[in-house]
């Protein structure tokens, strides 16, 4: 079981997107001594609805040591870093910086 900042922490999301995906009926929870919570298995459920992935730190690095060989020789360590985060990010469905500041500016405007 989990809370609404625990689940942020996460999905690397904002308490504020977790409460809107229980605005919009997405993401059930309940409510225990004043505290809104979730279920293993609602998290399971909304995991496999959405294609959301919690991301493990130790699995983004065995990514970059898997694919560091594949990317250009001449790039500079910045550049593939660069370059295998943005793969990474749109192979696991995680949003990139970029997106993330573009959603945060949508909201805001």
């Amino acid at each position: 079981m989990g809370n609404i900042n625990k689940l942020s922490m996460k999905f690397g999301v904002s308490e504020y997107t977790v409460k809107s995906w229980i605005n919009e009926g997405r993401l059930k929870c309940s409510v225990i001594d004043g505290e809104i919570v979730f279920e293993d298995k609602e998290i399971e459920r909304f995991i496999k609805a959405t294609g959301i992935e919690i991301i493990k730190p130790g699995e983004f690095n065995k990514f970059i040591d898997k694919e560091i060989n594949n990317v250009d020789d001449t790039m500079s360590l910045k550049e593939k870093y660069e370059q295998l985060h943005n793969e990474y990010c749109r192979t696991h469905n995680v949003m990139t910086p970029e997106e993330i500041v573009s959603l945060v500016s949508e909201v805001i405007d």
